[in-house]
């Protein structure tokens, strides 16, 4: 509301304490939504830029594109066009175990849980139990490989939970199978039969 009101402020003849222009930088996406979509529109007095770090390289893109409705003039448009979005934007180009374990963690919670309606023990019965198999890969030697049994398990472990996990207390063995968390990742869509969802998150 303050953000608001302070760029509100800036539309007007009378400034809050002479302020004219406001830059805002956040890793909110909630917030971000929350304000770009109050002024997206308003190419005349707001500008939006998408900033990313890559190879310890920053670099900023101007979110504009021509305008649908007016030939020749530009536009804004929203980089982040809703907070669930952005988790699969993220996850997708995730690089490092910790980051890609959080976007796991949130995408799972928020589909399962909050749209779906799964509990964390329903959703955790029904995958790492009624569609174990999906997870384990029978060996020639008659043995069973229950990496990725083991992998969903710790991703789906504090599901549908209000507790703040400690990431680095909780992962004191500190996974770095980065490949291994994409593949358990997409398992769990295909054991709860969302396979479709995943592949229109992920534009297969």
């Amino acid at each position: 509301m303050l953000v608001r009101e302070i760029t509100d402020s800036c539309l007007h003849e009378k400034p809050i304490r002479g302020i004219k222009q406001v830059f805002i930088l956040t890793h909110n996406v909630h917030f971000h939504t929350k304000i770009a979509n109050y002024l997206v529109h308003r190419y005349d007095i707001a500008s939006y830029y998408l900033l990313k770090k890559a190879d310890n390289i920053s670099k900023i893109t101007h979110c504009i594109q021509p305008n649908q409705k007016v030939a020749g003039e530009m536009e804004n448009f929203n980089p982040v066009p809703s907070e669930y979005t952005a988790l699969w934007n993220e996850y997708k180009v995730a690089s490092t175990p910790k980051v890609l374990r959080s976007l796991i963690w949130q995408i799972l919670d928020y589909y399962f849980v909050k749209l779906i309606g799964k509990n964390g023990d329903e959703l955790r019965e029904c995958v790492l139990v009624e569609k174990r198999e999906n997870f384990v890969e029978k060996l020639p030697n008659g043995t069973e490989d229950n990496s990725k049994h083991i992998m969903a398990s710790k991703l789906l472990s504090y599901m549908g939970t209000t507790e703040q996990v400690n990431d680095e207390m909780y992962y004191a063995d500190d996974i770095t199978d980065i490949a291994g968390y994409h593949d358990a990742f997409a398992i769990i869509f295909k054991a709860m039969e969302q396979n479709q969802h995943y592949d229109m998150m992920m534009e297969v």
